[in-house]
């Protein structure tokens, strides 16, 4: 009796002896984990966004200054001007609204102003012309630093032309004193290329592109039909020049450049 209390007492301890060992040896391999290891870190929530993503150089807004020329064709732009050039300087600026991938849409606002001297029947004319658009632009972006981009702005335009009467001593004026207002709408195509600026996608701080399109400016036409203002056909000079001096019609639309720098911010 006591050698079988004997045997089975040395077989426990035995057992023991080799599943200790047997653990022990499973903690010291490479692919055993041991019991206490601790759970693998969590993504940080703010880590920063994956390379190749566009970020801040596609989401952003938007402000252009530059200048545009226009190819006017038409015969009474004559009156106030020996060529066919039309020049203007440019203001522009928008928004990021969408974005899908490399695509993107934004809301685009614009302001081009200039004026144009020359001379009619020996007499100094003048035509000052504001032109305001508001549309949607599309952009593909080939690379973070470079899109190219396509725009439909539809607006207004408003001319303002004059013609001095030197006999008269009186200014005459084409559309009134404020001018006429007509409508008017650009379709244009461009690139735009970064010019200097970090390049990590998540930076806020602003970026400087130089930019470039063409396409064609529309706009309604106006009679260029010069009297006296109301004012002045009370005064004596003012009968020599009453009749209307029809000098045909105008209409600013043909094809246009821009050429500009712009800031992303």
């Amino acid at each position: 009796m006591n050698l079988h209390l004997k045997l089975g007492a040395a077989a426990l301890a035995g057992a023991t002896f080799l599943l200790s060992a047997a653990a022990a040896r499973a903690e010291g391999e490479p692919g055993g984990a041991p019991a206490s290891a601790e759970a693998p870190p969590q993504a940080d929530a703010a880590a920063p966004a994956p390379a190749g993503a566009l970020g801040t150089h596609q989401r952003h807004w938007w402000a252009t200054l530059g200048v545009r020329t226009t190819l006017v064709r038409s015969a009474g732009y004559d009156v106030f001007s020996e060529n066919d050039v039309l020049t203007q300087a440019s203001l522009a600026g928008g928004r990021t609204l969408l974005v899908v991938d490399r695509w993107s849409v934004v809301a685009v606002g614009g302001w081009d102003f200039g004026a144009v001297t020359g001379e009619a029947r020996g007499e100094e004319s003048e035509l000052v012309v504001h032109r305001l658009t508001a549309g949607i632009e599309g952009r593909y972006h080939v690379f973070p630093q470079l899109f190219g981009f396509g725009r439909l702005s539809p607006g207004a335009l408003r001319v303002s032309a004059t013609l001095a009467d030197s006999v008269a001593g009186l200014t005459l004026h084409a559309g009134g004193e404020e001018g006429a207002w007509l409508p008017a709408a650009d379709a244009t195509l461009g690139g735009a290329v970064q010019l200097y600026g970090v390049t990590r996608a998540d930076s806020r701080r602003a970026r400087l592109w130089a930019l470039l399109e063409g396409g064609y400016g529309w706009s309604g036409s106006t009679e260029l039909q010069f009297r006296p203002l109301a004012a002045d056909e009370s005064s004596e000079a003012a009968p020599r020049r009453m009749a209307t001096l029809d000098l045909g019609e105008l209409a600013l639309r043909g094809g246009t450049v821009r050429l500009a720098v712009a800031g992303s911010f």
